[in-house]
């Protein structure tokens, strides 16, 4: 199934009728307004897409993110909020997205001031500055690689106590910022397994962490006394695809990516195989590395094992820069059961001086093993790929008191 859908033409403004934008810093303003939360019918997983090249270079014109894609509909959806768009886009306090997580987009300016962003109604809340309480110094280059993932523990952060984890540094480390504090904390493990992470999810306020290893660790970051670590287990990877190279004449070597995903009660594990071309191409010609497939593992606490599964029923995963996710494919009929959605967040080579940054995205059918990369949009060149983006399960209107 494509769901990349080139239907740009039929645009309309994404917030309307919804709550005014409110700003608030570190979620602890004093709330001046009620909020009614509104049950709605589950929601899709939308697209939201960064500017292209040429964009970016007009910021006065446009803001870090210029369209949303809501597939169900099969249309495009513009950022309406001039007001809004203008204060996250100016000058030298640009923001670009680096991610989202429980229907918020997380942001970074150029001086490393994270945020949190719900487009949907166009909420805000500015983080503490990423820096020295890090050992992070500015330096030039991409905020990305300062920022590889960041994740947050509620939808509701203007009106609960939250947390925001993220993995830092060239290093990979962890840090964690907690409602009302004003810097952010490095998440000590005390462990002798690896401390670089290659993945953060967040599950009924505990946040999951996946090291280079495959080993796991569920922390209780919102405990008065200070994070505790409730899980550590070493669990080994069984089955895992020692055949790189062998699928295709192509590739030259292969690169591995991991993701931690909660799906439908279980803890998977799921393993991208990106390969490299044996040469490096022109820019009028096909990028030099692409997704080749996937692997799915299920962990089993009791044997402590990763076990590869060879399907995941009706479920749909979502990964990229966002936390990942997973979805029932019956609840949606733009989604093909037993796949795997994803977009490019191979920062290096989005980064690099070649044509083609941020293309590798498309759908991997564990059914078939075939990755579908749709013909309908044609990626141009941009400083970040598309970023998956869930709303949320309720909408919020607001009374003035």
């Amino acid at each position: 199934m494509n769901f990349f859908l080139n239907q740009s033409s039929n645009t309309c403004p994404l917030s309307t009728s919804i709550a005014p934008k409110q700003f608030v810093h570190g979620g602890t303003r004093q709330q001046r307004h009620s909020a009614r939360k509104t049950s709605l019918s589950k929601e899709a997983p939308w697209l939201v897409f960064p500017p292209k090249e040429h964009e970016e270079e007009e910021s006065e014109k446009t803001s870090m993110f210029t369209q949303f894609m809501k597939l169900e509909e099969k249309r495009f959806y513009t950022f309406n909020n001039g007001s809004a768009a203008k204060e996250m886009s100016s000058g030298e306090s640009f923001c670009c997205v680096i991610g989202s997580s429980h229907g918020w987009l997380v942001c970074l300016d150029q001086d490393f001031f994270p945020s949190l962003f719900n487009p949907f109604n166009c909420d805000q809340i500015q983080l503490p500055q990423i820096g020295s309480s890090l050992g992070i110094q500015r330096i030039g280059g991409s905020r990305r690689k300062i920022v590889s993932k960041a994740v947050l523990s509620s939808s509701y952060p203007s009106n609960e106590d939250y947390y925001v984890a993220l993995i830092y540094g060239q290093s990979s480390k962890l840090a964690f910022y907690r409602k009302g504090e004003d810097s952010w904390t490095a998440l000590d493990s005390k462990q002798e397994i690896s401390e670089s992470y290659e993945d953060i999810i967040c599950h009924e306020n505990l946040l999951y962490v996946l090291d280079v290893d495959a080993f796991l660790q569920v922390w209780d970051i919102l405990q008065c006394s200070g994070p505790v670590k409730k899980i550590e287990i070493k669990p080994d990877l069984i089955n895992r695809d020692d055949t790189l190279g062998s699928s295709g004449a192509d590739f030259c070597f292969f690169v591995t990516v991991s993701y931690l995903v909660k799906s439908a009660g279980d803890l998977l594990l799921v393993v991208r195989y990106i390969g490299n071309f044996l040469t490096r191409v022109d820019k009028n010609s096909v990028p030099s590395y692409k997704t080749s497939h996937f692997e799915v593992f299920k962990l089993h606490i009791e044997q402590q094992l990763w076990i590869k599964v060879g399907s995941i029923g009706d479920r749909a995963l979502f990964l990229g820069s966002n936390e990942s996710m997973s979805v029932c494919a019956r609840d949606f009929k733009m989604f093909n059961r037993d796949s795997i959605y994803f977009t490019d967040d191979n920062w290096e080579d989005i980064e690099s001086n070649f044509s083609g940054g941020g293309h590798d995205m498309g759908m991997f059918s564990l059914e078939d093993k075939s990755v579908n990369v749709p013909d309908e949009y044609k990626m141009e060149k941009t400083k970040a790929p598309p970023t998956w983006l869930v709303p949320h399960p309720w909408k919020q209107s607001i009374d003035r008191k």
